[in-house]
């Protein structure tokens, strides 16, 4: 069975790898909404996923980035304020020029 050759717009779309060229994404609006063009020939044709184009006939523009809320970090998260404090402790300190850290293995805080 022979390959399907991505049309022209589909390679740019692709190129650019996400569909937020306003003019592609009126132009995709515009074929389905207004023009009656069916959904699966225009999925067939630019070779996108069915839910990009859902959000590109549910939003007149692209959304951008759409994250509400930072990530959790449950690994992380508990030791970040003492990651804060050491690295405020520790930027006044000359840059080590060894291979080792100086005071590493007896304890010592701050700068050595």
């Amino acid at each position: 069975m022979a390959c399907k050759r991505r049309s022209k717009s589909a390679a740019v779309l692709l190129e650019r790898n996400m569909y937020a060229d306003m003019d592609e994404w009126t132009e995709i609006r515009k074929r389905v909404l207004l023009g009656g063009e069916s959904k699966r020939a225009i999925l067939r044709e630019t070779d996108m996923h069915w839910r990009t184009l859902e959000k590109i006939l549910a939003h007149s523009q692209p959304p951008g980035y759409r994250q509400s809320q930072p990530r959790k970090k449950p690994m992380i998260g508990p030791q970040i304020r003492r990651i804060d404090q050491w690295r405020r402790t520790t930027a006044s300190c000359p840059r080590s020029s060894g291979t080792r850290p100086s005071g590493s293995g007896n304890g010592s805080r701050g700068c050595s």
